[in-house]
């Protein structure tokens, strides 16, 4: 069992807040000494993953890019211990590491935002009521400029709350619902339900993923913990922050869905569904013509994520009922790939993204030009095995799949012909060509969150 100090690691890591609101506020560093006596002042304030005796109002987090731990005065010893994939950051890994090509270039990236080079802090505010979120914010930007930080962006993110299923689940822009399958894990508080979100065990069990593969110091799946990066003080018990702003055209998967299901006389809830490996309201397609239970349809009423989840791929080894390709297929194997099922907790993600921007009107058939997308999250030990093994290899590269080189067609992009194959009843397989690119990327990076006493090490500077 993971020991956990959950006064030392930083909340939102190993447990999720699940408000509705937040800000993601970026700062530079333009003096290093005023900048450490602002971190110092702040560390009070930074929540921690202590479990709540009451649900805070707003909580606070930061992280780090590579950079601006040097501009903050880190030494350079300290620095070059980080691995590269952290030190090289997500712009120069993203042709050769992640398939960020042609739209997804960083050339194309928004101008301002968290991959800007004066990228150095990130603050993280979430909040259970708008306004106190936005207060909350507001008075941290103002707070920063008295010593020298200067604001760089202020993204804005929100739940989505048309159609969201009753069982409390977040849902995209799609319609879909998102984060349901997150990795249970082990020593959590209060303990997170294993069955379908930990690793799947060869006689039918699961295990909870254990807390290494998320957090620097601690046992992860080959045991015993590896050495967190020098200087211990400042890297054990945090954990490393993938960032990605995902634009999503909502007026194209309608279409893509209407006019796929029109041609292939299909049903355009059970299309959409083959895409996403999920129903819209969260239940699984399984082989037989079952159905897992969830949202609307037979919600459990208590937080139990059992019925949406607690399944494998094993018994569907063709994608007859899920596809092969689909998305959450793709980004969660379970049991579905040729190695050992217990390998797939080596590439398993946190996820604590949330939406930004309004939702596109239930009518609307063509874009209206205002932004929408995910603000992408994730937590892990080790960026270059779990993030960009699973963009490379699982989204952007369907071969170990048995899908050929064929991106995800709901979130993998690169220079593969994207195409989408299905089985039909009475009909066999149904071949999709042609699909339109769903999500870009408009840009990103890699961050270091330290626990508390990370903070207070680099307050302290050199």
């Amino acid at each position: 069992m993971a020991s956990i100090d959950w006064d030392d690691i930083q909340g939102n890591v190993l447990r999720g807040y699940g408000f509705d609101h937040g800000h993601h506020l970026v700062f530079t560093v333009t003096d290093a000494a005023a900048a450490r006596r602002w971190l110092g002042q702040l560390v009070p304030a930074v929540t921690p993953g202590t479990p709540w005796r009451t649900r805070p109002v707003t909580t606070l987090n930061l992280a780090f890019t590579h950079r601006g731990l040097a501009a903050l005065g880190l030494d350079r010893q300290a620095l070059a211990s980080f691995p590269p994939d952290f030190r090289e950051g997500m712009r120069a890994r993203a042709e050769h590491h992640l398939g960020d090509v042609g739209v997804d270039n960083p050339d194309h990236w928004e101008p301002a935002g968290l991959h800007h080079p004066g990228a150095h802090i990130l603050l993280m505010v979430h909040a259970s009521v708008a306004e106190a979120g936005e207060t909350h914010a507001f008075l941290l930007a103002s707070d920063a400029s008295d010593y020298g930080l200067q604001l760089v962006a202020n993204e804005r993110l929100g739940a989505l709350s048309a159609g969201r299923p009753s069982a409390g689940h977040r849902i995209e822009h799609f319609g879909f619902v998102d984060g349901a399958s997150q990795p249970a894990v082990e020593g959590a508080l209060p303990p997170t339900t294993v069955a379908g979100h930990g690793t799947p065990l060869r006689d039918g069990g699961w295990r909870a993923v254990r807390a290494g593969e998320f957090v620097l110091g601690l046992a992860d799946e080959d045991e015993p913990a590896p050495p967190p990066p020098a200087p211990a003080e400042l890297t054990r018990n945090g954990s490393y922050l993938v960032y990605r702003k995902l634009a999503q055209d909502v007026a194209a998967f309608r279409a893509l869905v209407a006019d796929l299901a029109h041609r292939h006389q299909l049903d355009p809830g059970l299309l959409g569904a083959k895409l996403v490996g999920r129903y819209a309201d969260g239940r699984p397609l399984l082989p037989g013509g079952r159905e897992g239970t969830g949202g609307r349809h037979g919600d459990p009423g208590d937080g139990d994520d059992r019925p949406l989840n607690d399944f494998r791929y094993r018994d569907d080894p063709r994608g007859a009922a899920c596809p092969v390709g689909s998305h959450i297929r793709r980004s969660n194997p379970r049991d579905g790939l040729d190695f050992p099922p217990e390998l797939v907790s080596r590439h398993r993600l946190l996820r604590r993204g949330m939406p930004y921007g309004p939702p596109l009107p239930p009518d609307a058939t063509g874009d209206d030009g205002v932004p929408r997308g995910l603000i992408f999250v994730a937590y892990c030990a080790n960026i270059g095995r779990q993030f960009e093994f699973v963009q490379r290899h699982w989204l952007n590269d369907g071969n170990g799949f048995g899908a050929g080189y064929t991106p995800d067609p709901v979130s993998g992009h690169g220079a593969a012909p994207r195409r989408f194959v299905l089985e039909v009843p009475d009909r066999g397989l149904v071949f999709l060509d042609q699909l339109p690119r769903l999500v870009r990327l408009r840009g990103g990076d890699y961050l270091f969150q330290p626990a508390i006493r990370g903070l207070r090490y680099l307050a302290a500077g050199p």
